[in-house]
């Protein structure tokens, strides 16, 4: 059957405005002129603001793009970005879908790139999918780049993000808070979300409903083997060190990072009392009470490339030209031998042998072989 989608890419952006976060409807207006445009590309905008006059204001903004779609959505607290994304996805006209958070920021040709990508996707199948990292500004250097992005437009962002993307790999704590691979940029067939159900809408408020995605997607599209600590939850700052579901997702995610293909999530601060945010414990519950659903992929071997995550994770990097030395950062923080962070490091170590001392021991074998 011809495919008679209008664009090849849709690329999904959930809004709600508060009190709280006005400065996102600047980081719109921003996304939707930063990026190079391309007629194969839609960017579809849900609002769930409650302000009828806030709302106004956004939809002038979207309409002020070409191929953009503005939708209202009501969506109230536990704000739920399953809820949203799924909508936008229903009202969008791409063959293929991307989330993007509107506090998120990239390379020029970010979109672009992502057409070669739903390209690749599709001669694998029409399960494939892929998942694009974040690096977690520092609200220091979010400043600096907001500064520099309002008095000098995309002029010089080129090169911020490559001085990001090696702080990151060195370990640095001053530009990057933390990296996270799995993400909720998750690139898909329409089609196929659609016809898994989509986002779950059990989950309410911040967390959980990205890994569920991820891992139902893993399930048509099995790029290794689940280890037996695949519904381990352990959260960690170092890629290399990931365990359980976060380590299996890395597979589909790591390879992106080094292509160049990351975002950048800008600082703002987080009510942490919002019923939003605590809803993550919740939502924690109900993931691990759903895992078992669709636990083992689906009985093919077509798919599987990886074995051993160690070995994946040299095997890219080396790819990429780098050195282990180069990409320390993705197994521990620089060194730094002030006192204060001396302590803050000891503190760390002794709670994790409190809490965890297999991983403790785990993580000194980890520094022995990456020496």
């Amino acid at each position: 059957m011809k495919n008679l989608s209008k664009f090849l890419l849709s690329v999904i952006i959930p809004v709600k405005i508060n009190e709280n976060n006005y400065f996102i409807i600047g980081r719109l207006k921003r996304i939707l002129s930063f990026f190079q445009r391309n007629k194969n590309i839609e960017f579809v905008v849900i609002d769930s603001t409650e302000s009828l006059e806030v709302t106004k204001d956004l939809q002038q903004v979207v309409d002020s793009h070409h191929n953009t779609k503005f939708i209202y959505l009501e969506n109230k607290e536990p704000y739920s970005a399953a809820i949203a994304r799924n909508a936008g996805v229903k009202s969008c006209s791409g063959e293929y879908v991307v989330f993007f958070d509107v506090d998120l920021l990239s390379k020029l040709s970010f979109f672009n790139d992502m057409l070669n990508d739903a390209k690749s996707l599709q001669n694998i199948s029409k399960s494939a999918f892929t998942v694009y990292p974040c690096l977690y500004l520092s609200a220091k250097f979010s400043e600096n780049i907001e500064f520099e992005l309002d008095m000098n437009g995309n002029n010089g962002f080129e090169s911020s993000l490559n001085e990001v993307f090696k702080s990151c790999l060195a370990g640095s704590k001053n530009k990057v808070l933390y990296p996270a691979i799995n993400t909720s940029t998750i690139l898909v067939n329409k089609e196929h979300f659609l016809s898994i159900g989509g986002y779950k809408e059990c989950f309410s408020g911040h967390g959980y409903e990205d890994f569920f995605l991820i891992h139902e997607l893993s399930y048509y599209y099995p790029l290794a083997r689940k280890g037996k600590d695949y519904s381990r939850d352990y959260k960690t700052d170092y890629p290399g060190l990931y365990l359980g579901f976060r380590r299996y997702f890395t597979f589909y995610a790591l390879e992106n990072l080094f292509r160049g293909m990351y975002t950048v999530h800008l600082y703002h601060e987080r009510d942490r009392k919002r019923n939003y945010y605590l809803k993550r414990e919740k939502n924690s519950e109900v993931f691990q009470k759903n895992l078992s659903v669709f636990s083992n992929s689906i009985a093919t071997t077509e798919f599987i490339k990886y074995n051993n995550y160690q070995k994946f994770i040299q095997h890219t990097i080396t790819s990429y030209g780098y050195s282990k030395r180069q990409v320390r950062g993705l197994y521990r923080n620089h060194k730094n031998k002030g006192i204060k962070n001396q302590s803050y490091l000891l503190y760390r170590k002794s709670r994790k042998f409190i809490r965890d001392p297999k991983q403790f021991f785990a993580d000194i074998s980890f520094k022995r072989y990456w020496h």
